[in-house]
């Protein structure tokens, strides 16, 4: 009997405002297994300059994380949370990044090393790290995810 694999989403919110994406990427996300709030993760440094993406978010059971100011902060974050689950995760659960920043590559390879699935959500209005889309399994834009 195959296992139903668990979904876990990561938002880098200081790399793409995606909160008007929230509903999409939470319904997207569904697309490939089962997703739990506790995986659905939105990253920022301040965010009582983004109170407005914060409460989208929210509404859309994301968790919002507050980093700790410093170069990268967000960035690691993400990196730490992510090597944190794939240890206790299973093989062939589905990593979704919503970020174009080449700092995930290194993140993404040792994802595959741990037998994940790592799909890629960028937005058309930001530039994104050609080397992480070509290391990602899937990539997709924002813009194209159905909103039904």
């Amino acid at each position: 009997m195959a296992r139903i694999k668990l979904v876990y989403v990561f938002l880098d919110v200081e790399n793409i405002p995606s909160h008007p994406y929230a509903f999409r990427i939470r319904r997207f996300s569904r697309r490939f297994g089962k997703v739990h709030p506790d995986r659905l993760r939105a990253y920022a440094v301040n965010w009582r300059i983004r109170e407005e993406s914060k409460k989208m978010l929210e509404k859309a059971s994301f968790l919002t994380k507050n980093v700790a100011p410093g170069e990268n902060a967000v960035d690691n974050r993400i990196i730490r949370d992510c090597t944190t689950f794939s240890q206790q995760g299973r093989p062939q659960d589905v990593y979704i990044l919503v970020s174009g920043d080449g700092d995930y590559v290194e993140m993404v390879e040792m994802l595959h090393q741990r037998d994940k699935y790592v799909v890629c959500l960028t937005s058309k209005a930001h530039a994104a790290s050609k080397r992480l889309l070509q290391c990602v399994d899937e990539h997709y834009f924002l813009e194209d995810l159905y909103s039904s």
